[in-house]
């Protein structure tokens, strides 16, 4: 089983074998939970929406798709 070390930021760094097969690249997102004693990551699978150059977008639509990317990004 891989280890991995905390720095003092609180940061760990994913052992290469398991971000290969996890298909994790930088800039994923990860969510983070703690399961008892387990601190479980997951890629995130859900991807925030794209809004395409040229469409016409309503403030409220805008307010909508922030709404989301923040409640996905909070988990």
């Amino acid at each position: 089983m891989p280890r991995t070390r905390v720095t003092r930021n609180r940061q760990v760094t994913i052992p290469a074998e398991i971000a290969k097969v996890a298909h994790i690249s930088e800039g994923d997102i990860l969510t983070v939970d703690l399961v008892g004693q387990n601190i479980v990551m997951k890629k995130s699978q859900s991807e925030l929406p794209v809004v395409r150059i040229g469409r016409k977008v309503s403030d409220a639509e805008i307010e909508r798709l922030i709404g989301e990317a923040a409640l996905e990004i909070s988990g």
